[in-house]
């Protein structure tokens, strides 16, 4: 197959490349950062993009059912990339069953000072705690290995079905001074130390706070916290194959900001709590209408089977409206959080 039977931007595989693309160039930044929370807080940025790509990728090409495509993995690395996809995605802390074990795991103490949780913060701010990470366990070593060198794996079996020949190697030849410059700028500007703490310290000043309100930000801080971190170290990055832009940064980030809006915003409205009740209010008060059918129609184009195109002008002004939303439900959740290492 030729690549011009695929140069439009409502195709597929045009979406499947991006998305691939962009993935794989921000693993390959992972694996230049060399200090331990900067290499940790970028896995687990990646965690739900990868595992959403990879298994949406699989289901299109299953279906598409080509030779080697077809028969690309088995079914328990098919099963367990599907977990996680869920896990990261589709988990909605406000009616879990296991959140209780993992309170009880991490000995989570919301009535006592017991240092029973890890903030993690970039020079001074909170960017990160804990919770997800229990909740989330990656424990299962080769698993994660194996799904963070699938994108490549891709790429190199749909660029040779659609004889577009030693496109990666090129684009990663160009672009490594780029990529090892992003991983050192991150590293120099994000100081990111890990403290013990106390989440009843944690949210001492808002004890009208259900436990729920605070698992819900124990849990969704970092997923939003790392789109607003990762995105300023980003270059919005192109690569032309046949006049053909296929590569952008832009679209790529904000496509699954959009998943991770839809999430919290779903689990927002289940809480039912007057916090949930007062973000929503400044949501409301801030966010045009228009918003939300354009983020989940972005959204939606995780899955492949039709990718939706909007205008520049509504690309615009939805990019405009993601950063209002993180930050207005960042905001609240910075409001009730009390961040102090002087005091006990």
């Amino acid at each position: 197959m030729s690549f011009s039977l695929i140069n439009t931007k409502d195709n597929p595989f045009f979406e499947i490349i991006n998305d691939l693309l962009c993935s794989d160039y921000l693993l390959e930044i992972k694996k230049k950062l060399s200090n331990k929370e900067a290499k940790n807080y970028f896995a687990w940025f990646l965690k739900p993009i990868i595992s959403t790509i990879v298994y949406e990728v699989s289901i299109f090409l299953k279906e598409f059912n080509q030779g080697e495509i077809r028969n690309l993995f088995n079914e328990g690395f098919y099963d367990k990339v599907r977990a996680a996809r869920m896990l990261s995605i589709k988990e909605n802390i406000t009616n879990s069953t296991k959140v209780q074990n993992v309170i009880k795991k991490m000995g989570l103490d919301f009535n006592g000072k017991v240092q029973d949780c890890n903030i993690v913060l970039s020079n001074g701010a909170l960017v990160d705690l804990n919770f997800e990470m229990n909740y989330e366990p990656t424990d299962d070593f080769d698993f994660w290995n194996a799904l963070y060198k699938t994108p490549k794996v891709y790429l190199d079996i749909i660029f040779s079905f659609l004889d577009f020949h030693n496109f990666t190697t090129e684009l990663y030849t160009v672009s490594k001074d780029k990529i090892a410059d992003v991983a050192s700028n991150f590293e120099k500007e994000e100081q990111l130390i890990r403290n013990c703490y106390s989440v009843y310290k944690l949210f001492i000043n808002f004890k009208s706070l259900t436990q729920t309100d605070k698992l819900f930000i124990l849990y969704r801080y970092r997923n939003l916290k790392s789109f607003q971190i990762v995105s300023k170290y980003i270059p919005n990055e192109q690569a032309i194959y046949n006049d053909t832009n296929i590569l952008d940064f832009q679209k790529f980030l904000k496509k699954f900001n959009a998943l991770a809006i839809c999430t919290v915003g779903a689990e927002l409205m289940s809480l039912k709590s007057a916090f949930s009740s007062h973000i929503i209010a400044e949501l409301d008060a801030h966010i045009d209408k228009e918003f939300y059918p354009l983020n989940r129609k972005l959204r939606d184009n995780i899955h492949y089977s039709k990718i939706e195109l909007l205008s520049n002008t509504e690309l615009k002004k939805l990019y405009d409206w993601q950063s209002k939303y993180v930050d207005i439900v960042l905001t609240a959740f910075n409001e009730v959080l009390n961040i102090n290492l002087d005091t006990y």
